[in-house]
């Protein structure tokens, strides 16, 4: 069994993720901005190099934190391409991975962040036992940490058409919130590649800190093996259909 978590967003409560990942040896991603559009603040370029020192990747979620699919063609390509030379500018590392600001994108940005060279793009699409896509810049999840409403949930069954999905949105999302979840369950009985998301400002503003630890040492105790996000696509397990995207 593998896992992965990503953070979205760069807030400074970033580091205290870290901190956490750190006590226990386990890795996790987090997407940066410079700036946030939604008046949230964003980690300096000395934060994202003493996080990057400390072996946690950091990849690209725009410049400035805009959803893509309400700009032009040319503003969209500027905040991609100027989001992924921020980042690589900042760590000295090559950065082969995007994530959507709010999950928001449409065909073109797709072709645009392919373009831009990255080699995957994570969405927020959730509900998926096997975190993974054919198509490598549509990359799912499989839940937030962090509550849903029936409403978030139903959106997203309504997105993929499916009435199963947002039942296994709601059992993981429920499992975690009440610090039950444990691998295995929730029909995950083959594939078991699990991608855990969130932002750790949802985290301090729900204190839910207890909440990830809890999970962190569950994913431990049960020997699943957890990798950054970029250790994770690089394996490019190919799912079962019933369970890719």
């Amino acid at each position: 069994m593998v896992a992965t978590f990503s953070w979205d967003d760069g807030h400074p409560l970033d580091l205290r993720v870290a901190s956490l990942f750190n006590r226990y040896g386990s890795k996790c991603t987090f997407y940066v901005p410079k700036n946030n559009s939604e008046n949230l603040p964003t980690l300096g370029v000395s934060d994202l190099k003493t996080l990057s020192n400390d072996n946690f990747d950091i990849h690209s979620h725009t410049l400035n934190h805009l959803y893509l699919n309400k700009l032009s063609l040319e503003r969209q390509a500027f905040e991609i391409k100027s989001g992924k030379a921020y980042v690589e500018d900042a760590v000295g590392k090559r950065d082969d991975i995007f994530c959507y600001p709010g999950g928001k994108y449409n065909a073109k940005t797709i072709d645009l962040v392919r373009d831009a060279g990255f080699l995957y793009a994570r969405t927020v699409t959730m509900g998926f036992e096997c975190a993974y896509s054919s198509n490598n810049w549509l990359m799912p999840t499989t839940c937030i940490i962090g509550p849903l409403t029936n409403f978030q949930i139903l959106k997203h069954s309504l997105k993929r058409l499916s009435l199963r999905r947002g039942v296994t949105i709601a059992r993981i999302n429920n499992a975690i919130m009440n610090k039950t979840w444990k691998p295995g369950s929730d029909n995950f009985h083959q594939s078991r590649f699990y991608h855990f998301w969130g932002h750790s400002w949802e985290i301090e503003k729900y204190n839910l800190w207890e909440h990830l630890e809890s999970l962190l040492q569950i994913l431990i105790s049960a020997d699943v093996e957890i990798v950054s996000n970029q250790e994770f696509y690089d394996r490019k397990i190919v799912c079962e259909p019933s369970r890719s995207i």
